[in-house]
């Protein structure tokens, strides 16, 4: 049974890294295009040093920091998405990084690193708020009561509650 779930946890492994190989080489495609349309360096290389992290972590096989790095990717993809018209504002993606990154700590208990990324969350939150449009404020309002909730659940150290309100 032990050798079976040793060679399962390997065959995922195996597959993750072709998945990342090939994040590799379609990173390798745009990132001149992404440079040809003004992207900022900082923004290249952030991604890039996330990619390969999460090249190191894979490598590793290390479940759980493979996910951080993962999510660590979806924090700079906005930087990219902010070249071209949108209907969406980018900073919704950074929400959506930021969410997942505290239901991550939390998993692990890591409240204080949860409560950092809270922080993060406002500020991105503040500065995508005045873009939405004023049509989405049933959206806009269920969104601030859900970040309530999920601010109120990390405070009380409560995972299961921030697994479910990061949703």
């Amino acid at each position: 049974l032990k050798l079976k779930l040793e060679q399962d946890k390997y065959k995922k492994f195996e597959s993750i890294k072709k998945d990342v190989l090939g994040l590799h080489s379609a990173w390798n495609s745009y990132e001149a295009k992404a440079i040809a349309d003004f992207a900022m360096q900082t923004a290249v290389n952030d991604f890039e040093s996330a990619l390969n992290s999460l090249t190191k972590t894979v490598e590793a096989q290390d479940a759980y920091q493979s996910l951080l790095e993962v999510n660590q990717l979806y924090k700079y993809l906005p930087d990219f998405y902010m070249l071209y018209e949108s209907k969406v504002p980018p900073d919704l993606d950074r929400l959506r990084f930021a969410a997942k990154k505290i239901q991550l700590l939390c998993e692990k208990q890591d409240f204080t690193g949860a409560n950092d990324v809270l922080l993060y969350f406002e500020n991105i939150w503040m500065a995508a708020r005045p873009k939405l449009k004023s049509n989405n404020a049933e959206i806009v309002s269920k969104f601030e009561f859900a970040f309530a909730d999920l601010k109120n659940s990390v405070i009380a150290k409560n995972g299961m509650i921030v697994e479910a309100k990061a949703e």
